[in-house]
């Protein structure tokens, strides 16, 4: 019999439908949906729309001769072609190395910029969401959003970038005042998923806590038992030769050395 098996960080309600046509029986299986990896580092920039390539000029810092930067990869997303382009020029223009994917440049040229990318010819990729999926081999240190996602969907797909696999990561968004709803909304569900950790390690820590005092106490209590039995006489011959056993109801007969007849 044929197994099939759908995976993904989201599952819109197309898929679902879709799912539904093609495999009735299916069944879902939720693990830590919509949390962020504990080696993620998330930051939220205010800005304005204007000051944003200053900002992320600053956060990027120098490039060096060749057009690199200090650290790993770093992906950029912008959310139109249009805005992807003019990043594109901008950080040419400031001396930075870039590769470039959006949706209106042909399949080959894509490949050509995401090998660049992946062979670390260059050290920054600026793209549109187009880029936030299939990169899932490649080791990402920093996701930059220069243009606000306009789902919580789209956020995880581009924060899926870094931080994979144990590794830890870095997302920096740059927040104007059209996306602070959202961007508020998302600041909240990561305080809110970080106090529920917290709130399962102290629960841990008291949970690990009694179970040390509980050994502690039994641990006292047998060495108090040993104890009671040693003042009892447990073991010991008397000296009519024969060894008392008290809470037995019985005397037991023991042989003596030859020494002691």
């Amino acid at each position: 019999a044929l197994q099939f098996v759908a995976a993904g960080a989201t599952h819109p309600t197309s898929a679902k439908q879709l799912y539904s046509k093609l495999m009735p029986s299916a069944k879902y299986i939720n693990v830590d949906l919509h949390k962020a990896p504990p080696g993620l580092t998330q930051r939220f920039i205010h800005t304005t729309p204007g000051e944003k390539t200053r900002e992320l000029t600053a956060l990027l810092g120098d490039a060096e001769n060749d057009g690199t930067l200090r650290g790993g990869r770093i992906i950029i997303f912008t959310n139109t072609t249009e805005s992807c382009r003019f990043l594109d020029h901008f950080l040419n223009e400031k001396d930075y190395s870039t590769s470039c994917i959006h949706g209106e440049m042909p399949r080959d040229k894509r490949g050509v910029e995401f090998k660049k990318f992946a062979e670390q010819k260059t050290q920054l990729l600026v793209g549109t969401d187009i880029a936030a999926r299939g990169l899932d081999n490649l080791a990402v240190d920093h996701v930059i959003l220069f243009d606000f996602p306009a789902s919580p969907v789209d956020y995880i797909h581009r924060a899926g970038r870094t931080a994979r696999a144990g590794a830890k990561g870095r997302v920096s968004s740059f927040v104007t005042k059209k996306d602070r709803t959202l961007a508020e909304a998302i600041e909240q569900a990561n305080k809110d998923q970080a106090d529920a950790l917290a709130q399962a390690h102290q629960k841990r820590l008291e949970s690990d806590k009694m179970k040390a005092e509980k050994e502690r106490l039994g641990k006292l209590a047998r060495a108090r038992m040993e104890k009671e039995r040693g003042n009892q006489g447990y073991g010991k011959n008397t000296p009519d030769g024969k060894d008392r056993r008290q809470g037995k109801g019985r005397i037991l007969k023991t042989k003596l050395s030859p020494k002691r007849r």
